[in-house]
């Protein structure tokens, strides 16, 4: 299935829905699809390829690692886990760093308007019905970390040469969003068993604490939620006859946990999102708005409001369901990540474009569209199978009535790069469009002045659990 391996990146893969799932460290920088009518099917496989050369573990430099299997070494960091933050990327003191990798056990600190524990778009956490918030993370592979870099490194002069639709990330490039629970002491060791923990610093500043005192914690962590934002050389047969070849273009894929939403009954466990107790069953169907101010406090359950109330835990529901595709296709994954506890994440769906805009990285293709043409149609119009993370987009989920605008394609679309004269604005509308992704939001001055100044701020927490 997979050609020309390499410790990171190799040459292509093509994939085919009906062949047995095989189990490689290796990320394809080609991807070619061989049937048009299984389309959805091969790009859910090779999203299922992407899920698990990602979470591989990792040796000390970060690279898959060649001794051990994804089954193996459930304390080991994963590949992904080895990429730098995205926040870190216009930090002024690794503005001319080299080094684009991250250790594992870092500094997860919840900020004002910050991503780790507050959905994108809305700014509005996630409780689970333990009363803790869900985190999150978001992370830059190399590919992209180095371009983003440079542009940050010689900002003024690299923006100005970019027309308002002519920014491009390089084919490779790759984000990775994580969402995680919080594991207190009420939860059972069975429990624990069916996630990927990670132990992290945790570090709340005055002011999202209850007392106004800033406090730092090591805490498990429990993945819930894996979203993967990769462009991809792809070449597509078209209905026509024709074929788009190499042509690169951004593949999503998003996963969840198992027991998200729903209950383990041999285990006697409850799901993390959803409980139902009411005998009215539409009281079961409302996902519920955490009150403000979003405050912690030092011990479980850490989320609560004004006064020291324990929030309310968020009642989640599937609206957007999971693909057919990706339904068939997990319980082969799964069987086959049987001795692991990848074993309980499942694929909830991938989205790309069949048709994507030109690129100046690919001078083969004869049937892509103006790249202008294409980004003003798509905002317009939208594109694309409704598609969602429960863990992740839960207050957008949420809206039935906007239900076909839940694309990874049409979200993306709008994302831009500040102009030099708008770096504490980056919803500015005449600024550059990003090629659909949203990194650069931490370029502007309300993120990076809080990211460098964090970390000297809280010196005296941070320091007691070194």
């Amino acid at each position: 299935m997979i050609a020309g391996l390499s410790p990171s990146l190799n040459q292509g893969a093509s994939v085919l829905a009906d062949e047995s799932p095989i189990l490689s460290s290796q990320i394809a920088q080609d991807l070619t699809i061989k049937n048009r009518r299984q389309m959805q099917k091969e790009f859910d496989e090779f999203s299922w390829l992407l899920f698990v050369a990602l979470n591989w573990p990792a040796n000390a430099e970060g690279k898959a690692s060649k001794e051990l299997e994804i089954g193996s070494a459930p304390d080991a960091r994963r590949v992904w886990q080895s990429y730098p933050y995205a926040e870190e990327v216009f930090l002024s003191d690794v503005r001319n760093s080299k080094n684009a990798s991250s250790p594992n056990n870092r500094l997860v600190a919840v900020a004002p308007h910050s991503y780790t524990f507050l959905e994108s778009v809305v700014n509005t956490p996630l409780v689970d019905k333990k009363g803790n918030y869900i985190v999150y993370e978001i992370r830059l592979n190399p590919e992209e970390f180095e371009q983003v870099n440079k542009l940050w490194n010689n900002y003024h002069d690299e923006v100005k040469n970019y027309g308002k639709y002519d920014f491009e990330f390089k084919p490779s490039s790759m984000e990775v969003r994580a969402a995680w629970r919080l594991f207190d002491s009420s939860t059972r060791q069975e429990e624990k068993d069916r996630y990927y923990i990670t132990e992290q610093k945790i570090c709340i500043p005055e002011e999202y604490s209850i007392t106004s005192n800033p406090f730092c914690k090591k805490q498990k962590l429990g993945l819930v939620g894996f979203h993967i934002a990769y462009k991809v050389n792809t070449t597509i047969p078209l209905a026509d006859g024709g074929t788009l070849k190499k042509v690169p273009q951004w593949i999503w894929a998003t996963f969840e946990q198992v027991d998200n939403l729903k209950d383990v009954d041999q285990l006697n466990l409850k799901s993390t999102l959803f409980q139902c107790e009411s005998e009215d069953s539409r009281n079961c169907n409302q996902t519920t708005d955490v009150k403000y101010p979003y405050l912690w406090k030092e011990e479980a359950p850490y989320a609560v409001t004004t006064g020291e109330k324990e929030q309310t835990p968020t009642q989640v529901k599937r609206i957007a369901p999971i693909l057919s595709t990706a339904n068939t296709l997990n319980p082969k994954w799964q069987n086959k990540l049987e001795k692991s506890v990848w074993k309980y994440y499942q694929l909830i769906g991938s989205q790309w474009d069949q048709n994507p805009p030109c690129s100046v990285f690919s001078s083969e293709n004869t049937y892509c569209k103006n790249r202008q043409r294409y980004i003003e149609k798509l905002i317009r119009e939208g594109k694309g199978s409704r598609l969602a993370n429960t863990t992740m987009e839960t207050y957008i989920h949420e809206q039935e009535t906007d239900i076909k605008n839940i694309t990874c394609v049409n979200c993306h679309a709008v994302a831009q790069i500040p102009g030099t004269n708008n770096l504490n604005n980056a919803d500015d509308l005449d600024d550059i469009y990003a090629d659909f992704s949203y990194i650069f939001k931490f370029l502007t001055a309300q993120y990076s002045s809080y990211w460098h100044d964090l970390p000297s701020s809280m010196a005296k927490e941070i320091s007691q659990l070194q």
